[in-house]
């Protein structure tokens, strides 16, 4: 039974690791095939054909390392490097890799917490019959031990957690650098007043949109708060480079303001504002309609804008830029 269980266990996960997809995701079943053959290798310790009272100290002590020999392997998968399986060549993407290794981490994450409710109630519900000759201080023992056990389960969560916000966040932060090109689209064109919001604000939350879909009503208890971890991170992405586009198109504006009040002063004309409104101000104001379908796109997920923070600090900043320009 040890030895069937460290042949799966000492595997490279892959997407192969994964027994059941999402779509066939229950609560009664395990996803991963690692946790499904420890679960069975654990019940089967403790069959009649198996299991000898005068060793139940042994027992005992080979289901407690099964356990811990998962909660290693658990450990061990989230800093292997990902082996993805593509169907051909153009298949290959940075956000199929992403959506599969999010796939398996959504899995593993639903089996820990499986496996941890069947381990909090073994003695009570799979082997209360073995334990029925021993006093009760023996079988508190034994259940001091599961409580070890159950605590070392709940501390695989949080980072089993911190790899899935990764995983949603690095597609969404590729796009949203393309802010950067926004000054570009206005500068010395001559296009209009901007109506529309950028094509990267959509990018950069396609991958959050599609795993929302895919997962609310599989994981539904989990799904929002993944979500906003992850939508907390990309704001404040979004901010910090929101707030450096604005430094540098007001640095650049201050800039051209000075050159043209050069040359006008050498020219003999006398310098007056333009009613035409300026590239920098299309600008700010692109930036404040991008913000905005930010916005609308997270509250079409059913999250409210005050769970997201600097998400009111980064619409106050670009409406701020925006009116501190029109206004007289």
């Amino acid at each position: 039974m040890a030895g069937t269980a460290e042949s799966v266990l000492s595997a490279t996960v892959s997407y192969n690791s994964i027994r059941s997809s999402k779509n066939s995701m229950s609560p009664d079943t395990f996803t991963l095939h690692a946790t499904c053959i420890v679960w069975d290798c654990i019940l089967r310790l403790w069959a009649d054909d198996v299991y000898l009272p005068q060793l139940l100290h042994r027992f005992w002590k080979l289901c407690l390392q099964l356990c811990s020999r998962y909660q290693h392997w658990c450990r061990t998968s989230l800093k292997q490097v990902w082996s993805v399986v593509t169907v051909n060549e153009t298949a290959h993407s940075p956000e199929a890799e992403n959506a599969q290794r999010l796939e398996f981490l959504v899995g593993l994450h639903t089996d820990i917490e499986k496996l941890s409710t069947k381990m909090s109630n073994f003695t009570t519900e799979v082997i209360p019959d073995k334990l029925i000759i021993f006093s009760p201080r023996a079988i508190d023992l034994v259940n001091d031990c599961l409580k070890d056990t159950m605590k070392n389960f709940e501390d695989l969560l949080p980072l089993v957690t911190q790899e899935i916000i990764s995983e949603l966040l690095s597609p969404g932060l590729i796009h949203l650098r393309q802010i950067s090109d926004i000054p570009r689209l206005f500068r010395r064109t001559n296009r209009d007043e901007p109506t529309k919001p950028c094509p990267y604000v959509k990018r950069a939350l396609d991958f959050l949109c599609t795993f929302h879909a895919d997962y609310r009503s599989v994981v539904p208890n989990n799904v929002n708060s993944w979500l906003v971890h992850a939508l907390t991170s990309l704001t404040q992405q979004y901010l910090s480079l929101v707030k450096d586009v604005l430094i540098s198109v007001q640095k650049t504006e201050e800039s051209l303001r000075r050159l043209k009040k050069i040359r006008d002063k050498s020219a003999g004309v006398s310098t007056s504002e333009s009613q035409v409104i300026s590239d920098d101000e299309k600008i700010r104001i692109q930036l404040l309609i991008d913000v905005k379908s930010y916005i609308e796109l997270i509250k079409d997920w059913g999250i409210a804008q005050s769970d997201i923070q600097n998400l009111n600090e980064l619409l106050d900043v670009v409406v701020t830029a925006t009116k501190n320009k029109r206004e007289p």
